[in-house]
C-alpha cells in the first residue's frame, strides 16, 4: 500500500504540469513549454516501470489471496 501511496503522490505532483492551460505567448515561451514538455515525457518513461512494478506486486499478493486484497484491487485500478 505505501508503494502504491508513493505512485499516486508522485503522479498528483505532475498534474498541474499536464492540466496546465499555458500555451505561451511568444516564441521563448513556446520553446520553454516543448523543453518541458520534453523533460516530462522522459520522466514519464523512466517512471513508468516503477508503477509497472508496483501493479505487478500487488497483483500477486491479490493472487496468494492476501488479507488487503480487496483494497489492493481498488487501489490499483486508481492507480
Amino acid at each position: 500500500m505505501r508503494d502504491i501511496d508513493d505512485e499516486e503522490v508522485w503522479i498528483r505532483e505532475k498534474e498541474p504540469v499536464i492540466l496546465s492551460q499555458n500555451y505561451g505567448c511568444d516564441l521563448i515561451g513556446v520553446q520553454i513549454l516543448i523543453k518541458k514538455h520534453q523533460a516530462l515525457m522522459i520522466e514519464l518513461a523512466t517512471h513508468e516501470p516503477r508503477i509497472r512494478k508496483t501493479c505487478n506486486e500487488s497483483e500477486d499478493m491479490i493472487q496468494r489471496e492476501h488479507y488487503s486484497t480487496p483494497d489492493l484491487k481498488k487501489r490499483i485500478v486508481q492507480l
